[in-house]
């Protein structure tokens, strides 16, 4: 009876080390931050917050390496004489295994124009692949005259797109279209020096999906 105690005892125990063990097991996030010559950037600060907040520098690869507690987070990154910028999708971080970015993080120079970036997708969330983006200047709320400006660019495999803008404030205008689609259209206010994430783009199907 003694013995069947201490046997039983001893899987308790066991039992209460592992599930501590288990609520104690961190994952790891990875990636590399670069400038707009792919050049890599020394002490940017990464900020990751989801699950549970962190904060790290990247080396003098401009290498980043946060040990975190599994789940989602969304990353900030800054660093001076750059503008921030901001993932635009969830990374999500598995107990056990580095979870590495698919890509660089590209930073560019403080106030040396502005990246509108976006993605365009169909009613079935879907991504469209070959959709033509137009972005074009408009004026703001006051009605003042604008410098013209018109660019296009196309969606990629992912139906991702992105494009420069010019230095400084601006408002655009983003037209997304294919075949056989309504277009679509937002805006958006940039600032300067900064990545803006458009909201997406929902092309529907003439005639129905």
């Amino acid at each position: 009876m003694r013995k069947s105690r201490i046997v039983t005892a001893v899987l308790v125990l066991t039992a209460c080390v592992i599930a501590v063990s288990a609520q104690g097991a961190t994952g790891r996030l990875s990636g590399r931050v670069v400038d707009a010559k792919g050049k890599a950037i020394a002490g940017a600060r990464v900020l990751a917050s989801g699950a549970a907040d962190a904060e790290g520098t990247t080396d003098e690869k401009g290498v980043f390496r946060l040990d975190v507690q599994p789940g989602d987070y969304r990353l900030q990154f800054e660093a001076d004489g750059y503008s921030n910028a901001a993932l635009r999708e969830v990374v999500t971080v598995t107990a056990g295994r580095e979870t590495k970015l698919k890509r660089k993080v590209e930073l560019p120079e403080a106030d040396q124009g502005s990246v509108v970036r976006g993605s365009v997708f169909n009613t079935d969330g879907l991504s469209i692949v070959g959709a033509r983006v137009i972005i074009e200047r408009i004026p703001d709320d006051s009605g003042a005259p604008v410098s013209g400006f018109r660019r296009e660019t196309r969606t990629d495999s992912m139906g991702l797109f992105a494009t420069r803008v010019p230095r400084g404030e601006g408002r655009y205008r983003l037209t997304a279209s294919l075949d056989r689609y309504q277009p679509a259209t937002t805006v958006v206010n940039v600032l300067g020096g900064e990545i803006v994430n458009a909201p997406v783009l929902k092309l529907v199907r003439v005639g129905g999906s």
